[in-house]
């Protein structure tokens, strides 16, 4: 299930949607770093701003993007132009979202 998230009174082009299981674990680590969690902040609004701003996936990920947080922290993400937003595919260290 996706739900809406509001990023504030600035209205942007594009609409954030983030699936129960994957806003748990952004949750979770926002908890944990606040530092990560800025990043977190500030890339979903760029998301939003420009959603072709991540690096675009190939293979069994074809049609995903991904954006890099710090130490090694990923978005993965999906742009869907029919209905004007962005769906957070997966987040989490390199290696569990993306593979080796």
């Amino acid at each position: 299930m996706l739900r809406f998230i509001p990023l504030g009174k600035t209205k942007t082009p594009f609409d954030l949607f983030i699936p129960k299981s994957v806003g748990k674990l952004l949750s979770d680590a926002k908890k944990k770093d606040k530092e990560l969690e800025r990043q977190i902040e500030k890339r979903l609004e760029k998301l939003c701003r420009e959603p072709e701003c991540g690096k675009p996936l190939s293979h069994d990920k074809a049609g995903d993007r991904e954006v890099y947080l710090k130490d090694h922290w990923v978005i993965r993400y999906r742009i869907d132009y029919d209905n004007n937003r962005i769906v957070i595919v997966d987040f989490g260290l390199h290696e569990d979202v993306l593979g080796s």
